[in-house]
């Protein structure tokens, strides 16, 4: 997440509000996940794949959403980049 949040830096030369903004959206998401019971555990799935019960951030799945945002913020750089010049 450290990652991904210091590449949310680079990508905006330096500011911290994107980064600030990741934060808090992913702490919100969790919280309300959790408040709501988006998510039920399946005693059946394997720990690696659905994570920890009461643990969102375990798994297979949050990690994938965690990569889709680092390479989108990539893909971000690197349009910005083609495009300034």
């Amino acid at each position: 997440m450290g990652l991904v949040l210091l590449l949310a830096r680079w990508v905006t030369g330096g500011s911290l509000g994107l980064a600030w903004g990741l934060h808090a959206g992913w702490i919100f998401a969790i919280a309300l996940s959790d408040t709501l019971n988006f998510t039920q555990p399946v005693p059946t799935a394997p720990t690696w794949l659905a994570g920890r019960p009461d643990q969102p951030l375990t798994g297979l799945a949050a990690l994938m959403l965690l990569l889709l945002t680092g390479a989108g913020l990539w893909g971000y750089a690197q349009w910005v980049t083609s495009s300034l010049g």
